[in-house]
């Protein structure tokens, strides 16, 4: 049976229809799952890299502070916060406390999502983390050395760093009584779509749970535009045990279909300098509500300057970019058809 990443995610579906309903009422309820960039900067430079197509890294690396960090988390724990995926602007490994941001998020109670390219990892960090963690998404980008170390823009021998720690997450996740799902994410290129079947055939000797294969966004254009052969092999790859296509990804559309875009009250993003901002918005809008190491987070989710900024989105019209980059808009379909009933 497939082990969609979707089943073994934290299901809010329920808990979000009751928040709806609060924010129908219009009181203010916190949010549902927060992604948080421990880490500004990269040890790779991928060529599809989302956040370095508005700002690059440079070379530069900054951590988000563990003290302030904590403080975060108590707070959005307090507010009924559910869930954490470690992501955002950078390698979540390379912060030094990553083990200990993990560990203590799950003591609280909140499951725990990790997207990275893994090359940083230990033993040890992997050890650390593997207890504490309900799902990965690693960044595998190629079947072979010349064309990962093209697509991720470093040196060919991360490629086999890459798969070893691979490995060996997926083989301590079996051994774990969490036994998080590890799974790998593959975004088709044009550098990389001939490698499809190869990357199947990895997937088989290395053991991990699920591979998905996801179209990539350009900044300039909508989508990559894949040629019907490529379509072809994705569709013969395509089953019904652990590799996955996400055609939605192939074929969105350039407008949002919903009306309002309520899905910033459950959905929000924490950067490594402490800025919380609303969405993907923020990489073309200014969208930032407040910072953590200025106030904590319960006072700011309190905020008029919140409030105000939420307000501000939720009137603007011009959505073109939503669902190009939009990480709400799943739960906008779900909030729109409750919000007008």
């Amino acid at each position: 049976m497939k082990r969609k990443i979707e089943k073994i995610k934290l299901d809010l579906k329920n808990e979000l229809l009751l928040r709806i309903e609060d924010l129908k009422m219009s009181k203010n309820t916190g949010p549902l799952v927060v992604e948080i960039a421990p880490t500004f900067g990269c040890n790779h430079n991928c060529i599809h890299c989302g956040f370095q197509q508005y700002s690059s890294y440079a070379n530069k690396k900054r951590f988000l502070p563990l003290k302030q960090y904590k403080e975060f988390v108590d707070d959005f724990t307090t507010l009924g916060g559910k869930e954490i995926w470690f992501a955002g602007n950078g390698e979540p490994f390379l912060n030094p406390n990553f083990s200990e941001m993990v560990k203590y998020a799950a003591n609280k109670g909140l499951s725990i999502g990790i997207s990275s390219n893994t090359v940083p990892a230990t033993q040890k960090k992997i050890k650390d983390t593997i207890e504490n963690i309900s799902w990965t998404k690693f960044s595998l980008n190629g079947a072979t050395p010349d064309t990962y170390s093209k697509v991720h823009r470093c040196e060919p021998k991360d490629f086999f760093r890459a798969v070893d720690n691979i490995k060996l997450f997926s083989s301590y996740s079996k051994k774990s009584i969490q036994k998080p799902l590890i799974s790998i994410q593959y975004l088709i290129m044009r550098d990389n779509w001939d490698e499809i079947e190869q990357m199947v055939m990895l997937h088989k000797v290395m053991g991990f749970d699920q591979l998905i294969f996801r179209n990539v966004t350009r900044k300039e254009h909508d989508l990559v535009q894949i040629p019907d052969n490529i379509k072809k092999i994705l569709t013969k790859v395509d089953n019904a045990d652990d590799v996955i296509i996400d055609w939605n990804s192939f074929d969105k559309k350039p407008v949002s279909d919903w009306n309002t875009c309520y899905g910033i009250n459950f959905r929000i993003n924490l950067s490594e300098n402490g800025d919380l901002y609303t969405c993907c918005r923020n990489l073309v809008i200014p969208s930032v509500y407040g910072n953590i190491l200025e106030n904590r987070f319960y006072d700011i989710w309190h905020s008029p300057q919140k409030d105000h900024l939420f307000q501000d989105i939720y009137n603007f019209k011009d959505r073109k970019c939503c669902l190009k980059w939009c990480q709400c808009a799943s739960d906008n379909k779900i909030i729109n058809e409750q919000m007008i009933h």
